[in-house]
């Protein structure tokens, strides 16, 4: 299911791209913020169900993960249509071929990038669930914490692909470079910062952990 509609995805991921490559970060981040509260309401209700409303389990987790991201697109969409440099109109809807054939050159790259890093993946995942379900288990949780340290960094890099598209659109290639470095520096300390607290406060972690789980085992 999350496979054949795939494409709302992929159409809130380029709106989130063009209000940020018109350097407003914080619109796609409280539209984010909206479509995760909406994501964790319908997960409960789909998932479990409520009164008489049946629970569809996984299938239900599907579902709510695509309405999810379809209100998250449509939000965008409706936003962006009060700024004129990113508006979409009907006449805008025909095919360029320069500009498509421009963007295929510049996302096929990106794009095998990403599928054998995503490869690699399934195939080291199914290496791990051999061993168990709870190593299995053990490196997902280690896995998203490490997400905590990565994501720093991909916001980073986010930053740095605006600023840099923005100045060299300006010709202004001593920004260019100096985009580059500091996010090259920022990203570095940001992430080897969050890093060393996430190892050394990893004990008091667990502890947080245990105290939930022990609190809502009580119920």
């Amino acid at each position: 299911m999350v496979l054949g509609l795939t494409p709302f995805i992929a159409l809130f991921t380029a709106q989130s791209a063009s209000f940020r490559a018109i350097g407003d970060t914080r619109t796609p981040l409280k539209v984010g913020i909206e479509m995760n509260i909406v994501h964790v309401i319908l997960d409960y209700l789909l998932i479990f169900g409520i009164g008489s409303l049946h629970g569809l389990g996984l299938t239900g987790a599907a579902i709510a993960m695509i309405l999810a991201r379809i209100y998250g697109f449509v939000r965008l969409l409706i936003i962006s249509q009060r700024i004129p440099s990113i508006a979409l109109k009907l006449s805008d809807l025909r095919l360029v071929w320069g500009l498509a054939l421009s963007m295929i050159k510049f996302a096929i790259p990106a794009m095998v990038e990403r599928l054998s890093m995503r490869l690699g993946q399934v195939i080291y995942f199914g290496l791990i669930v051999r061993m168990g379900t709870e190593v299995y288990a053990t490196h997902n949780i280690a896995g998203n914490l490490t997400t905590f340290s990565s994501t720093i960094g991909g916001g980073f890099a986010v930053a740095a692909s605006s600023l840099i598209g923005q100045a060299i659109g300006e010709k202004n290639q001593t920004d260019v470079q100096e985009y580059r470095k500091w996010s090259y520096i920022q990203s570095a300390i940001s992430m080897t910062l969050v890093t060393a607290f996430l190892a050394l406060g990893i004990k008091y972690l667990r502890l947080i952990k245990q105290f939930f789980i022990c609190y809502l085992s009580s119920y």
